[in-house]
């Protein structure tokens, strides 16, 4: 029994040591390890990133209602009408800021227009602003026919225009032009009784006396009128342009100091 007992202590004894000696050893090969082990720096801190700048932000441009105005020049001499003061201008007249035509020489005549500019004070100029020539008295009687329709008194609307461009173009060219005389003969054709026709070239001779003082300012006094109906034709009475030529009024104007 002591026996079994002897080696039962012998055997706890020898697995006491076994294990105390496993320990010390696990121990020893840890502290190795620890010593072994590079020691773990750690990693440097990177800067950080800077952060990305904001590009600034276009704002829209404001939206603005644009308002067209259409300056209207009338006149056409480059001032608008709203500031035009000279709403009539000639065309070709120097303007100034207010659209008024200047006379820098006081003649009459506006710059632009002035063939003559620096004409002296005082000195009579045509209608270009040159110096005019005295009256020519010249006295010299010019004759102008006016046809008429079958059995009409009545003077054709289109002499008027006619007639008054050029007797516009002849008092331009002839300021002191004076009418001494104006005579007024009627005519008809043969178309109807001999009576007839001379109360009818009558009433056309009265038709276009009244149309040359009262449309053109000829003195009543100044003009004369007669009537001769079919008794002087100057064309056949047997064909219808014979007659036209014969239904007319012939008026013979006398003036003075008209230089063509």
């Amino acid at each position: 029994m002591k026996k079994y007992m002897l080696l039962l202590f012998v055997f706890v004894v020898f697995v006491g040591v076994c294990l105390v000696f496993s320990g010390c050893a696990t121990q020893q090969e840890a502290a190795k390890e620890e010593v072994s082990a590079p020691e773990e720096k750690p990693a440097p801190e990177s800067a950080p990133e800077p952060a990305p700048k904001e590009e600034p932000k276009e704002e829209p441009a404001e939206e603005k209602d644009i308002e067209i105005v259409q300056r209207i020049d009338s006149d056409g001499d480059g001032v608008s009408d709203d500031a035009d003061r000279c709403d009539n201008s000639p065309a070709g007249a120097v303007v100034d800021e207010y659209g008024c035509p200047k006379d820098s020489d006081n003649d009459g005549v506006y710059d632009g227009l002035d063939m003559c500019p620096g004409t002296g004070s005082g000195v009579k100029v045509d209608v270009n602003g040159c110096p005019a020539a005295g009256p020519s008295g010249k006295v010299g009687r010019y004759k102008v026919v006016l046809e008429f329709d079958s059995d009409s008194a009545s003077v054709r609307t289109g002499y008027y225009n006619m007639y008054k461009e050029q007797l516009t173009k002849i008092r331009e060219k002839n300021p002191s032009l004076e009418v001494l005389r104006v005579e007024v003969y009627g005519h008809s054709d043969s178309t109807g009784t001999e009576r007839y026709n001379m109360e009818l070239s009558e009433r056309r001779a009265r038709s276009v006396s009244r149309f040359i003082t009262t449309r053109f300012g000829v003195d009543q006094k100044l003009v004369e009128t007669r009537a001769y109906g079919e008794m002087k034709p100057v064309a056949s009475n047997r064909s219808s342009s014979g007659r036209q030529k014969n239904r007319r009024v012939e008026v013979y104007l006398t003036v003075k100091n008209l230089d063509f």
